[in-house]
């Protein structure tokens, strides 16, 4: 009788840790499945990362070529200035040199009047691209 008792009372006991076994296992199971889950959840993050990552680097070349862009039509449009003011300049040559022509004879002043006119409209034409000009520098200046 003492036997069966002792018997009994440790069934008991294994059936006690069978079951702390279960739970524990249990525990260990659902640790690892929600450490599943964080590393799923990293790993997406990551790859999103790296995405941003990849999507910044490519704006910066983007950038870069603009750059790069811009500042060689800046020096196209520096040299294009200069050939407009040296151009203004054999333009106010002329203009000095038909004034002077004018004063010596009538039909030379007629036509020195004429080309004054067209030299005038050349002028405000160049300086309109001037000012335009000046005006695209300035917005690379900002």
């Amino acid at each position: 009788k003492s036997l069966a008792s002792e018997s009994l009372a440790s069934a008991e006991r294994i059936h006690g840790m069978i079951g702390q076994l279960q739970s524990q296992t249990n525990h260990g199971v659902e640790a690892v499945g929600e450490t599943n889950r964080g590393v799923r959840d990293g790993s997406l993050a990551l790859r999103e990362t790296i995405e941003t990552f990849t999507k910044i680097v490519d704006s910066i070349d983007r950038i870069n070529k603009n750059i790069t862009e811009v500042a060689a039509a800046s020096e196209e449009q520096a040299a294009s200035i200069e050939e407009v003011a040296a151009s203004v300049s054999e333009v106010m040559n002329l203009v000095e040199q038909t004034s002077n022509e004018a004063q010596d004879s009538a039909a030379a002043s007629e036509e020195s009047s004429a080309a004054v006119d067209q030299i005038t409209r050349v002028i405000g034409n160049v300086n309109q691209i001037v000012d335009t000009v000046s005006r695209e520098i300035s917005k690379f200046r900002c």
